[in-house]
């Protein structure tokens, strides 16, 4: 067990990028980050802006992992994590946000406790986005609760604005979905790969392909 726990941060050490790390804890927490340093930060890790602020109920060392988690089918030089806040991003727990992940929040985001994102995917929100415990985000899905651009009716009211997004507790969204503004997801359901959802389910326990339940009463093992 000591042998694998020093294995695990050697291979962690290796991949950190010291400065990264240093910055973005005192940037967010002062003289208390750099003590603790809650959030370890990959070398292959850009930051666009770090302003807003980062909440952490779990307030110790490595409970945020950015870009550190590797895929084997994604190139390490080639995939880059970005990070851009001016809004609220609160962390309930563990996280790992993993290589090529993309974050771009202007208003709030909530991870859950052991949440993963496999790597190479991305959260954009300018209302609200939410993800529950125990959730994995495979690669290459987007997450977004705004259309960016503003469309308007014959009386020029905006008719899309942001919508909550809201992911239940231990979900699996499998490869290249989407998951638009005003989605809910219950617990424990899995989102199949290149699907779109932009609907509210309050079914527990289901698989769902493109707006529509196609199994129910399943459960998933990591």
């Amino acid at each position: 067990m000591n042998l694998k726990y020093f294995k695990r941060c050697f291979e962690i050490f290796i991949k950190l990028s010291i400065f990264k790390t240093f910055y973005i804890n005192y940037n967010y927490f002062g003289i208390k980050g750099l003590w603790v340093l809650p959030i370890l930060v990959g070398k292959n890790t850009e930051f666009k802006l770090l302003k807003g602020k980062i909440i952490i109920s779990d307030f110790q060392t490595g409970v945020v992992h950015i870009g550190l988690n590797d895929i084997g089918i994604f190139s390490k030089k080639s995939t880059v994590c970005t990070f851009q806040n001016s809004g609220t991003i609160e962390f309930k727990g563990k996280c790992r946000l993993g290589q090529g992940t993309k974050i771009s929040n202007t208003s709030y985001i909530s991870f859950g406790n052991n949440v993963s994102i496999t790597g190479n995917s991305a959260i954009i929100s300018h209302k609200t986005v939410e993800i529950g415990d125990d959730t994995l985000i495979s690669w290459g899905v987007l997450i977004m609760d705004t259309d960016f651009h503003k469309i308007l009716n014959s009386n020029g009211d905006v008719i899309n604005e942001p919508n909550v997004i809201k992911i239940g507790n231990h979900c699996w969204l499998c490869s290249d979905c989407k998951i638009l503004k005003g989605s809910v997801i219950s617990d424990n359901s899995i989102v199949a790969a290149n699907s779109i959802i932009t609907e509210q389910f309050d079914k527990q326990n289901v698989l769902l392909i493109n707006n529509k339940i196609v199994k129910e009463n399943i459960y998933w093992k990591p």
